[in-house]
């Protein structure tokens, strides 16, 4: 994962910030889509893809679009509180901040904050 990497690159004291990429969606096979919509630009570039060897992933899951195995690592989605928990792995990994960039919406999105919001709240 690369949060603990950056962790150990830039040390203790320096403040960690991560995007995190979600989809508010439980229709598994549509918040993928959206997932993979996002992830295509970076899954074709050689900089973004060959960290992904290091951790694990081969290069088919990386082709085509990325395998869902990819795409559910990279992109948490289903329930607020399933990419809050993502959230959370982050901050544990050693982030100090999780900053969630809430894709397939137009515009601002308000409403899917708020609802990550709340399910910090519950947590």
């Amino acid at each position: 994962d690369p949060t603990p990497a950056a962790r150990a690159a830039i040390g203790p004291e320096a403040k960690l910030v991560v995007e995190l990429g979600c989809v508010l969606d439980e229709d598994v096979e549509r918040a993928r889509a959206t997932a993979r919509g996002f992830a295509a630009r970076y899954l074709g570039m050689r900089n973004m893809t060959t960290p992904l060897l290091a951790y694990g992933f081969d290069q088919e899951e990386i082709e085509d679009g990325g395998s869902d195995r990819l795409i559910d690592h990279l992109v948490p989605h289903g329930s607020a509180a399933a990419v809050v928990s993502a959230a959370r792995a982050h901050h544990e990994a050693g982030a100090d901040q999780v900053c969630f960039q809430p894709l397939g919406v137009d515009g601002v999105p308000a409403a899917e904050w708020q609802t990550l919001a709340g399910a910090i709240r519950q947590t």
